[in-house]
């Protein structure tokens, strides 16, 4: 029974979810194990400091583009988004926006990845406890984003949403979305 309190008591604090109304029912007197504060956290990683364990969170630093290239693979999105607008020809304004999603309690790990590859920016959703890497400048989408994946390339299923992202991008860097039959394409 031990065992089974510590367990859940690990569950209760992982992932922000905390434990389902049945599990609460039948453990009413469980304690999640204490996680560490954002504040916390920022102050660990201006001490320069890397901390493992379940105390203390470990330095969010990105050092290598391979891990960024599975951290994408798991958290990354890419969005090809319209609407409808009377000022271009087609009727529609196309954008393409990358973002990578995260707990807010990873802020400190979001930023580095804004300063890691140069571009995007930052933002929270205080209401859902999100946090996003977000890039929306075609500029940064083709000088940054797209030859970086180039270079490292993904290799699960989320490839295929990147072809197709790719695919979109290089449509619009030749004006393509600017006319009825690039729209079409």
């Amino acid at each position: 029974m031990e065992g089974l309190n510590q367990i859940l008591s690990i569950k209760a604090a992982m992932n922000g979810n905390d434990l389902s109304e049945k599990l609460k029912i039948r453990f009413p007197n469980l304690i999640p194990i204490a996680r560490p504060s954002r504040d916390e956290n920022k102050h660990l990683i201006q001490l320069g400091k890397t901390y493992y364990g379940r105390s203390k969170l470990v330095n969010q630093e990105v050092y290598d583009p391979s891990w960024l290239i599975g951290f994408i693979e798991a958290e990354g999105n890419f969005f090809v988004k319209f609407r409808e607008s009377v000022n271009y020809k087609t009727g529609y304004q196309l954008t393409l926006k990358f973002t990578i999603s995260q707990h807010i309690i990873d802020k400190i790990l979001l930023k580095n990845i804004v300063n890691y590859l140069s571009c995007g920016h930052y933002r929270e959703i205080t209401k859902n406890c999100d946090g996003k890497f977000e890039v929306e400048s075609f500029k940064d989408i083709i000088e940054k984003i797209i030859p970086f994946l180039d270079k490292y390339p993904l290799i699960g299923v989320k490839s295929k949403d990147y072809f197709d992202f790719k695919e979109v991008a290089n449509l619009m860097k030749q004006g393509a979305h600017l006319t009825t039959s690039g729209w079409k394409k």
